[in-house]
């Protein structure tokens, strides 16, 4: 099960899986551990990486860092 946000109450925290650059990445999921994004990330195809963030199911949002 992902992680609720602390700081962002109905979000989610984990691993999301993503191409290109915030804040027009194309986001592909988000997984609870690593090695799960890291597999889905090989399976989503060149150019996907992970990279921990959080995640609004409503708005379709992946924050991470300084996006």
């Amino acid at each position: 099960m992902l992680q609720s946000s602390p700081t962002h109450p109905g979000w989610v925290q984990g691993w999301g899986v993503l191409k290109g650059d915030a804040p027009a990445w194309e986001f592909s999921g988000i997984f609870e551990n690593r090695e799960d994004a890291e597999a889905a990330a090989v399976k989503a195809g060149s150019g996907f990486y992970t990279r921990w963030g959080g995640y609004n199911e409503d708005t379709k949002e992946f924050l991470s860092g300084n996006s």
